[in-house]
């Protein structure tokens, strides 16, 4: 299953670089000047793997809108 994600937009640059591999990959559209969605396709969780996906995801503060839930980030 694919990722849909919103972040803030104050957080898109450490999104970017924790993603520089497969962010081309993913659809990213500014929703407001407040936030950024995100779409990671089924295809690039499967290939690139969910738990290595969600290890960067946990270093972000992230809405999921699949469970419909905001994750903060854990200091690692």
């Amino acid at each position: 299953m694919g990722m849909q994600i919103i972040i803030n937009n104050s957080e898109r640059i450490v999104f970017e670089n924790k993603f520089n591999e497969i962010i081309d990959l993913c659809e990213v559209f500014i929703i407001n000047e407040q936030y950024t969605g995100i779409s990671i396709p089924t295809k690039l969780v499967d290939n690139y793997g969910e738990n290595k996906i969600l290890q960067q995801l946990y270093k972000i503060h992230y809405y999921d809108l699949w469970s419909g839930t905001w994750f903060n980030k854990k200091e690692t």
